[in-house]
C-alpha cells in the first residue's frame, strides 16, 4: 500500500499491462494487468462554507496487477470472469472516489496483430452475465464478491466516477470484478487494452480549530464553530481548547487557542521577522491587500537612541528564542541598554541552542517548575507602522477630533498577522467621572471583552496619568493572572528608541492594537498588563517597539 503526499499526482504502479488472448479460438485465456493511480487532495481555496482541506490527508490503493480468466469459446458464446481485491484507505474525514478509465481511449480489446481488425468490444449495456453479448468484455466495483447479481459495464475512455464513499477514515476492502464472453467467431491471437484504476480522497471539511495545520487555513467560521473542551458550543473558562499552527511565511508554529470570549487568539507573541526570507509579505499569506516590505529590517541588535525623524519609521527587533525563566517573576530586569543581549538580563533565557520545537509542549505546565514552554517565547517588538504593516501611516496623519464617538475611532486596515488573523481592536473609556461601559468599551474592544469574559472586575476607579492619559483598568487577580493559562499575556516589556533599550522584561506586558487614538496622531491604544492591573485601552508612542497578538473573531 503506497502513501501519498498532499498536493502531489503519482503513478504507483507503472505497468504496461494488457488483456491478452493466447492460442486457438477453441481454448483461450485472458490475462489483466493493471495501473494503478492514486490522488490524494489537492490544497485550495476556501468553499462556499469556508471549510478547508487538511495538510494531512492522504489516499492509498492497493490492487493485485495480475487478472486470469480461463474459458474455452463455444458457438454459443463462454462467460467467464474472475475477481481481484481492493483495498483503499484514506484519511479524509470525507471519504474517497474510485475512477476507472482505458489508458489509450481505446474501449475495445485490440488484437495485437496489426493485420487482424477484429477486437472484443465493451459491453453496450450493464450487464449481468447472462446479458452479455458475444465477443464484449465488462467489469464491475462493488463491495461485495461476485454473483450471478453481479452488473458488469463498459470501460470508459476516459477517467468516470464508479463508486463513492463518505466514509472517514476509510479502509476498505473492495473488488474489482472483470468478465467477457467469447464464441468461436473471433479469430486467435493476442487481444489487449489498459485499465487504470485510480482512487480520489474527498476534500475534508474542517470545522473546528483542532483539524488545521497552518495558520493561514483559519477562517471565522472555523474559529466559531470549534467546540469546547467539553464539548460544549460555547467555551467557557477552563474549557478553551489550544493547538500549534504553522505560519507559512516562515515555518515557525504559534499556540493559538479558542478562549471563553469566543473568539481564536495566539497564545504567543509573534515573532515574524522581516527580512529577504519572508519580504515582500504577500496577500495569500499575510493580512494585507497589497504586496508590502518596511523601509528597513528587522534588527537584531538592542535599538539605539533614534533621531526625530526615524520615529516613523517600520520599525521592528527580534533577538531569537527568548523566554523568560519564570512568567511570574517579581524580579524584573528593567533595562536592557544598546550594545547588550537580552540574556544579560537575568531573568531571561536564550534557547536559541535548544531543540524545543521537537519537544511536547503541555500548555498546561507549571509556570513555578520553569519547564520550558514556548507559550513564554519573547517573540518580536514592533512598531505601529511596522505591526499595521505600513497601513498606520495614514490614519495617524490624519487624527478625528472627537474620540467620544464611536465611529470616531479608526482601525488601520492591514497588519503582520497571517492571512485570517487581524489585531485586535480597541476602545476608550471617556467618562471623567466613572466607568462608562457603554462607549466605546463595548464596540468593538477585543482586549476589554476577553478580560471580562476571565472575570477581571472593573476596578470602578477612572486613573488619570502624569501625562494626562486616562484609562479604566481591570484589576488581576493572583487566580487569574494574564501570564498564566489560557491567556500567556507574559511580562516582554518593550523596544525604546527614546533610551536606547529594552524595557521592563518580567514587570509589564504591553501589545498592539489596531485601533489609533484619533485625538492625538502620536499615540495609539495598547493592553498593558502589570502585576496589579490590566489596562485595555492605554496609550503609546507609535514609535515604540511593542508585540503583536493576532485573533480571529
Amino acid at each position: 500500500m503506497h502513501k501519498i503526499n498532499k498536493a502531489h499526482q503519482v503513478r504507483l504502479m507503472t505497468l504496461e499491462s494488457s488483456w491478452r488472448m493466447v492460442g486457438l479460438i477453441s481454448c483461450g485465456g485472458l490475462a489483466l494487468l493493471i495501473l494503478c493511480m492514486a490522488m490524494p487532495i489537492v490544497t485550495s481555496s476556501t468553499n462556499a462554507v469556508e471549510s478547508r482541506i487538511t495538510t494531512t490527508d492522504s489516499i492509498a490503493l492497493a490492487i493485485s496487477p495480475n487478472v486470469d480468466i480461463d474459458l474455452t469459446p463455444t458457438a454459443e458464446g463462454s462467460f467467464g470472469a474472475t475477481t481481484v481485491a481492493i483495498r483503499v484507505a484514506s484519511s479524509s474525514n470525507a471519504g474517497y472516489s474510485l475512477y476507472v478509465n482505458t489508458a489509450d481511449g481505446t474501449t475495445s480489446m485490440v488484437n495485437t496483430d496489426a493485420n487482424q481488425t477484429a477486437s472484443i468490444a465493451p459491453v453496450a449495456k450493464d450487464s449481468k452475465a447472462t446479458e452479455f453479448t458475444n465477443n464484449t468484455w465488462g467489469f464491475s466495483i462493488d463491495q461485495a464478491t461476485a454473483d450471478t447479481n453481479t452488473t458488469y459495464q463498459a470501460v470508459p475512455a476516459v477517467s468516470t466516477k464508479v463508486l463513492s464513499s463518505n466514509q472517514a477514515n476509510a479502509n476498505d476492502q473492495l473488488y474489482l470484478h472483470v468478465g467477457a464472453k467469447i464464441d468461436t467467431a473471433l479469430p486467435a491471437g493476442q487481444y489487449s487494452n489498459n485499465l487504470v484504476v485510480s482512487a480520489v480522497a474527498h476534500p475534508s471539511y474542517v470545522t473546528g480549530l483542532m483539524s488545521l495545520t497552518y495558520m493561514q487555513d483559519m477562517t471565522s467560521n472555523i474559529c466559531q464553530d470549534t467546540k469546547a473542551a467539553n464539548g460544549a458550543n460555547t467555551v467557557t473558562p477552563g474549557n478553551e481548547v489550544e493547538k500549534r499552527l504553522i505560519d507559512v511565511r516562515d515555518g515557525k508554529e504559534y499556540w493559538v487557542a479558542k478562549l471563553a470570549d469566543g473568539n481564536c487568539w495566539m497564545t504567543q507573541n509573534l515573532a515574524l521577522d522581516l527580512n529577504e526570507k519572508t519580504l515582500p509579505l504577500k496577500p495569500e499569506t499575510s493580512d494585507i491587500d497589497k504586496s508590502w516590505a518596511p523601509s528597513v529590517y528587522t534588527s537584531t541588535t538592542v535599538p539605539s537612541v533614534e533621531d526625530s525623524e526615524n520615529l516613523h519609521l517600520e520599525r521592528s527587533w527580534g533577538f531569537g528564542k527568548y523566554i523568560l525563566k519564570d512568567p511570574d517573576t517579581t524580579q524584573a530586569c528593567d533595562t536592557v541598554p544598546t550594545g547588550q543581549p537580552l540574556d544579560s538580563c537575568n531573568t531571561l533565557v536564550n534557547v536559541n541552542s535548544s531543540d524545543w520545537q521537537s519537544t511536547t509542549l503541555d500548555s498546561s505546565v507549571d509556570v513555578a517548575s520553569k519547564l520550558y514552554d514556548a507559550h513564554y517565547l519573547i517573540g518580536n517588538y514592533y512598531s505601529w507602522y511596522a505591526a499595521t504593516a505600513g497601513s498606520g501611516v495614514s490614519l495617524a496623519a490624519t487624527p478625528e477630533s472627537d474620540i467620544s464617538q464611536p465611529a470616531q475611532l479608526k482601525n488601520a486596515p492591514a497588519s503582520l498577522c497571517p492571512k485570517g488573523w487581524q489585531m485586535p481592536r480597541s476602545g476608550r473609556n471617556t467618562s471623567t467621572t466613572s466607568p462608562n461601559y457603554g462607549r466605546p468599551f463595548d464596540v468593538d474592544d477585543s482586549f476589554f471583552r476577553l478580560f471580562r469574559a476571565y472575570g477581571y472586575p472593573d476596578s470602578n476607579k477612572y486613573i488619570t496619568t502624569a501625562n494626562g492619559f486616562s484609562y479604566t483598568p481591570l484589576l488581576t487577580q493572583k487566580y487569574q493572572n494574564a501570564t498564566r493559562p489560557p491567556m500567556y499575556f507574559i511580562g516582554s516589556g518593550l523596544a525604546d528608541i527614546n533610551r536606547g533599550a529594552i524595557r521592563y522584561l518580567g514587570l509589564n506586558g504591553s501589545y498592539w492594537s489596531a485601533t489609533v487614538n484619533s485625538s492625538d496622531w502620536s499615540f495609539n491604544f495598547t493592553v498593558n498588563i502589570n502585576a496589579s492591573t490590566v489596562a485595555p485601552a492605554t496609550q503609546h508612542g507609535y514609535a515604540i517597539g511593542y508585540n503583536i497578538r493576532c485573533l480571529v473573531k
